[in-house]
């Protein structure tokens, strides 16, 4: 019973962790987009565009540490149920 829960927690964090780097992953890929033309007289395109560097560096940063942070979890659960 209690390797079940083991697995079913792994098996619950692992979908997560996959789930949210898919979609930061596809959030990246659609950052990379031009300013649409109704939004130019509105919106410097300038600062668009560094806006959405920002967006695109944070992300990736996000993401490396979310790895880093779900590894350790991983390796905690797995050494505290040996």
């Amino acid at each position: 019973m209690a390797q079940l829960l083991f697995l079913l927690i792994i098996l619950i964090l692992v979908a997560d962790f996959g789930l949210e780097r898919s979609l930061a992953y596809l959030n990246i890929k659609q950052s990379g987009k031009e300013l649409p033309a109704l939004l130019r007289d509105i919106y410097d395109p300038e600062k668009y565009a560094k806006q959405q560097d920002y967006f695109r560096t944070n992300s990736r940063f996000g993401m490396l540490t979310s790895t880093f942070s779900f590894l350790v979890i991983l390796f905690l659960i797995s050494f505290t149920l040996l």
